[in-house]
């Protein structure tokens, strides 16, 4: 199952999401957002798409909060341009963009706390 190689996926990982398929699409998208450390959410699709999966995660998930860090559509919405190629350039850059920019948390320190040393008898 896709789901479970997003849950495997190493911190810091980009997701790209574009099945064939609304429903595989939005299953993926809400467990890659499930995640913190993912340095890319993005899902191919419209505006339409995006309201749809939006209404979704509400409903099926319960977590309309986890939409905030969803791209889609990818490739950004300045260029309107619909060309395939033209949509990957912009898709790329803006996954190299956000992955190499991406600081992966630092694992919290836990204080060592001093060792007791038994009384001396």
């Amino acid at each position: 199952m896709p789901e479970a190689v997003v849950r495997d996926a190493p911190p810091g990982s980009a997701f790209v999401i574009l099945t064939h398929d609304h429903a595989l699409d939005f299953l993926i998208a809400a467990e890659a957002l499930r995640r913190d450390d993912a340095a890319y959410v993005g899902m191919i699709g419209s505006k339409t798409k995006r309201a749809t999966f939006k209404n979704w995660l509400s409903r099926e998930i319960g977590r309309s909060d986890l939409f905030e860090g969803l791209i889609c559509p990818i490739g950004g919405t300045a260029v309107k341009d619909k060309r395939p190629a033209v949509i990957a350039a912009l898709a790329a850059a803006e996954i190299m963009t956000a992955a190499l920019n991406y600081v992966l948390p630092k694992p919290r320190q836990v204080k060592s706390r001093r060792q007791i040393k038994p009384a001396e008898a």
